[in-house]
Parts: structure tokens; sequence; C-alpha cells
């Protein structure tokens, strides 16, 4: 049997290589040919030197459980001791040409991290502003339809849009949209709430 598979990142990897197992498992011989437009395998993902420090590009970390599909695919092809934990526990988001150290617990969702947000460099005291009375607004916005009996609107938003309404423009587009974009390698704009 022959097989075409367009793209050569990881989804099409994947399915070369899950395609191939089935068909050895079964005892058939296969013909797979994948097709990409670059040079080197790996899509999205991989890695480049910028001044002297290693840059991730794509989705650039996983949540690894143990004897999920991920991981027993990891184990299935030696991969296990190429899994690097990281050694730190913080992470930089660079804008206008800063690095901003961008402290844990952003992460952990509003309101509980209003401390971090106010500590973090990332992001203007105007939009730390905005952030941290979105909620209230946005609580007290769906407490009035509710009362007044309007209906609000059912169409489908964007990412972005859920989080630019949640936690002002700002955060939402330094922060959550490039942390989202680093772990998802998609474009918040893009994809549905």
């Amino acid at each position: 049997m022959k097989f075409a598979i367009v793209g050569g990142g990881i989804s099409g990897l994947s399915l070369a290589y899950f395609i191939e197992r089935s068909f050895q498992e079964w005892g058939t011989p296969c013909e797979i040919v994948l097709f990409d437009d670059h040079s080197r395998l790996g899509g999205k993902v991989g890695t480049q030197a910028v001044w002297g420090c290693a840059v991730e590009e794509g989705a650039d970390s996983v949540l690894l459980k143990s004897d999920s599909p991920l991981d027993q695919l990891i184990t299935h092809l030696n991969l296990s001791d190429q899994v690097i934990s990281p050694r730190q526990r913080s992470f930089a988001i660079q804008r206008d040409g800063v690095l901003h150290e961008v402290p844990l617990g952003l992460l952990k969702g509003f309101p509980q991290n209003l401390a971090a947000l106010w500590r973090c460099s990332l992001i203007s005291p105007l939009g730390k502003c905005a952030a941290t009375l979105s909620p209230l607004v946005h609580g007290s916005t769906a407490l009035f339809h509710r009362y007044t009996g309007q209906e609000t609107s059912q169409r489908d938003i964007s990412i972005a849009e859920g989080l630019r309404r949640k936690f002002g423009s700002e955060v939402s587009r330094y922060l959550f949209e490039t942390v989202f974009g680093g772990i998802h390698s998609g474009d918040a704009e893009q994809l549905s709430l």
C-alpha cells in the first residue's frame, strides 16, 4: 500500500510513524512518501541561537503526563533521555527589545495572581489597571444582562477576543497570547474560544 503525506511537521511525521508501525504489526509492506516545501523536517518546531541563547521555535513545551499517548510515543522512540525539564521555573518575554521576567504566578489565573501582575515589568501601569478592573467590569456587565433580561452575544469569538474582554488588550497581547502561541504554536486570533 502507498501513502502520500503532505507536510513534514509534527503531525505529518507522527502520521507517517503510526502508519508504518501499524503496517509492520500486520506484516504488510507499505510505502510512504512525504512532501514538504522546506529543506528540513519538523515544521514550526526548531531551535536557533539568538544573542547566545537557545530560542525554541514553535511549540516549545509539552505537558507530559505519565503513561499518556505522548509519553508512550516518546518511550517507544527511545527519546525519554532527550526530554528536558526546565532548570528555571521562570521565563521572560521580549517586548520592544527588552526581556521582561514573568513571574509564574501570572499563569495561575485572575484574581489570584494580581500581586504577580503588579510586579511584572512586561505590562504598563495602564495595562495593569485594565487587567485588575476588567474582571470586575466583566462580571458586573454579565450580572446586568441577566438582571435586565438582555441576551448576550452567542457568536463564536476567538481566544484573543475573549482574553481581551477578560483582561484588557495589553495583558492579552503581551502575556497570554504570547504564552499561548509558545505552547500551542497557534494564532489566538484564528482559534475559537
